[in-house]
Parts: structure tokens; C-alpha cells; sequence
């Protein structure tokens, strides 16, 4: 009976949450802040996370950036990819507002699978930092791809295992008609976003989006709600890809929200498996034709014929 109960909670949890994230009512903008050591919650438990951003939403924000960090034995391991340092930013920014040029993209270091941050602490005891792409890439660089490819394929994997069994785990997908170019011909193929949601039993909630209606998930995003962050309001505290550009990424999540619509290949080959017989839908629902020269009765329908008496 319990185990009914927490069934149906995750299901009636997920689809209010999946319709909050899919909503045409709520915006589509995360919330998110930079990972910063000093604003992580804890500490003293084994965590992973990864965030990359690719994507102006605010002059504030930089607007490519990644971020891996490993929490382990009491260790805090931060490495970034695109690092721009923020006060040489926030500097550049007065420089330009007080002489009253128009201000431009001041995050000028962009992702490029080349890390080019790492700070190292204990507990938060600063141990090591470092801002140097050429030295941390000699010794980090495979490292950090190695590690961030897996997360993601291992999260990808899981919501594609919830899609196989999207009536067990109440998968919601929303798909959108999206607006035509009033300049676009007429007979360009429409186009439509597609937004995916779904919840496992440990209750981690997956997200994942193609916007653009290209085919191509560019955001997907993995979180738990157990107190773990990195800041008030950071987003979502496993996995936040956002707006993600790079082919390598694309390659692990670029389908997700296609397969979700259209369906996975196991699933297909599940259906065709169990699709029923034609004969055996003939036979359930009479639907045979007689032989030539007889009759049958229709439900409710007479069975004699006129002037003739039962």
C-alpha cells in the first residue's frame, strides 16, 4: 500500500513540476549563478556537478562558461572552462560606462574544451588556484572532458531509460508550434520547440529542451531537491547545460528531446512486438464477414419477418 502511495506522489509531483518547467505560462530563463566555493551548502558529503552556460541573459553574467566541480574526502576541486575574472570585467564595464561608450560582451574568454581555471580546497581552506590555460589543460585538460562526458552520458542514459518506461514514470513532453517568420516562404516547414520532463523514484528530475525547433536538445538540465547549492536561487544542482553550442556535448544530449517525441527504438521494437493481429481484432470485435446467403441479427434487430408470428 505504501509503495502505491509513493508511486502515485511521484507521478501526480512530477507532472505538476513538468508542467511548471513546460509551461507557455512560466518563462524559459534558469535561474543560475556562477559555482563559487564560499556559496557551496556542503561540503562533507561525495558531489559532483557541472554547469555550462553559452547563453547572454544578463551583462552581469558571463555568458560561456563552464564549470566542473568534484567535492570528495573533505577536498573541494573547481575547474572552469571560458574563466573571466570579474573584477577585470567589472573594471572594463566602469571604463566604458564613465566614458559613455555603449557597452558590449566584456566576457571576452569563451568555452573551448580547454580548461583554464582550477582552485583546489579543504573543506574552504584555499589549497591551490590557478589561471592558466596552457599549464592546466597539460595537466587537467583530459581530466576534465573525461569526467564531464561521463556525468552527462550517465545522466542522459537515465532519462533515456525513464523514456523507455514513460507510462511507470509519468514522462511529460510538450511540443510547440512556434512562431514563422512573416518574411519566410510560405512553404518553409514549420517549425516546433519540444520540452521534455521527467522524475525518477530517488527523485532527481530531468529536464531537457530543444527551443529553436532544429531537432537538437541544447539545454538539459538534472537536479535534486536535498539542500544542495551553490548560492541562493542557483539553478539546477547536477547537471545545467544551457544553450550548450559545443559538438562534443551535442553528440551525448543532442537527441534527447527528439527520441522523446518520436519515440526510442526500444520502444518502437516493443510496439511492433506486441502490436495485436489483425485476426485476433476481427475475432474480438465480430467483426467477420458471413458466409454468401446467410443473415445476421443486428443487436436490439428483429428476427422475423413480416406476417409471421414468434
Amino acid at each position: 500500500m505504501r509503495k502505491k502511495i509513493r508511486i502515485l506522489s511521484i507521478i501526480i509531483t512530477s507532472a505538476v513540476l513538468c508542467l511548471f518547467l513546460a509551461s507557455d505560462i512560466f518563462p524559459k530563463e534558469f535561474p543560475y549563478k556562477d559555482i563559487i566555493i564560499e556559496n557551496v551548502t556542503r561540503y562533507r558529503e561525495e558531489r559532483i556537478a557541472y554547469q555550462h552556460i553559452q547563453k547572454q541573459t544578463s551583462d552581469k553574467l558571463d555568458n560561456s562558461l563552464a564549470a566542473l566541480l568534484i567535492i570528495e574526502d573533505n577536498k573541494l576541486y573547481l575547474l572552469r572552462d571560458g574563466y573571466d575574472d570579474p573584477s577585470a570585467v567589472k573594471e572594463a564595464k566602469w571604463f566604458l560606462d564613465t566614458a559613455g561608450t555603449m557597452v558590449g560582451d566584456l566576457f571576452t574568454n569563451k568555452i573551448n574544451s580547454k580548461p583554464d581555471y582550477i582552485r583546489i580546497t579543504h573543506k574552504k581552506i584555499e589549497v591551490l588556484k590557478k589561471v592558466n590555460e596552457e599549464f592546466i589543460t597539460k595537466n587537467f585538460g583530459k581530466f576534465f572532458l573525461n569526467v564531464r562526458n561521463a556525468l552527462i552520458q550517465k545522466h542522459a542514459s537515465k532519462l533515456k531509460y525513464l523514456m523507455r518506461n514513460r507510462v511507470e514514470f509519468n514522462v511529460s513532453v510538450v511540443r510547440k508550434r512556434l512562431s514563422r517568420d512573416i518574411f519566410a516562404k510560405r512553404t518553409k516547414k514549420r517549425k516546433y520547440s519540444i520540452a521534455i520532463c521527467a522524475k525518477a523514484t530517488d527523485d532527481t528530475v530531468y529536464y531537457a529542451e530543444d527551443s529553436n525547433g532544429d531537432g537538437i536538445t541544447e539545454t538539459f538540465t538534472v537536479s535534486i531537491s536535498d539542500g544542495f547549492h551553490w548560492g541562493f536561487h542557483s539553478g539546477p544542482n547536477i547537471l545545467f547545460i544551457y544553450k550548450n553550442k559545443e559538438k562534443d556535448i551535442e553528440s551525448i544530449i543532442g537527441n534527447l528531446t527528439n527520441i522523446a517525441y518520436h519515440g526510442t527504438p526500444e520502444e518502437e521494437k516493443e510496439m511492433m512486438k506486441k502490436f495485436p493481429k489483425d485476426s485476433d481484432i476481427i475475432k474480438k470485435f465480430k467483426l467477420e464477414i458471413p458466409p454468401e446467403g446467410t443473415t445476421t441479427a443486428t443487436p436490439g434487430a428483429s428476427t422475423t419477418t413480416p406476417g409471421e408470428t414468434k
